[in-house]
């Protein structure tokens, strides 16, 4: 009997511990889209707040959202400005800069180039919930 009430106190601890641990977050937008720009960051920006890891990756036509030259993304690239200012990442894809014609040095501050191991790592970070715009 004591070792089933042992079990049941370690369960319990488990269980404590994980509901405690918040899942991570990784927002791939795609879209060019300047409503789901907006949304997919101001969604990422509220999960970083709460206490999710999030990266945001801009990749394809989003990676028009992460250049200040593009004055119609300002309300997502203010989401972006916050978002990194409380600590999360934003992953820029270089080959879709280049076709884009998206110059790096216009990319909002604190936006990181990305490589495939930075994409790696959030996205198959262990507990990572993934969303596509």
């Amino acid at each position: 009997m004591k070792k089933i009430g042992i079990l049941l106190a370690s369960l319990l601890l488990a269980t404590t511990v994980f509901a405690a641990q918040k899942g991570a977050f990784f927002a791939n937008i795609t879209s060019s889209s300047i409503h789901k720009a907006t949304m997919a960051t101001k969604m990422s920006f509220m999960f970083q707040k709460d206490g999710h890891a999030t990266t945001v990756f801009l990749n394809d036509q989003g990676v028009m959202i992460g250049a200040k030259t593009h004055k119609e993304y300002a309300k997502a690239q203010n989401n972006l400005k916050k978002f990194i200012k409380q600590g999360g990442t934003v992953l820029v894809c270089p080959m879709c800069l280049k076709y884009y014609n998206v110059d790096p040095k216009d990319l909002i501050d604190g936006a990181q180039i990305a490589n495939h191991q930075a994409v790696e790592a959030a996205i198959f970070a262990p507990n990572t919930t993934a969303l596509s715009w």
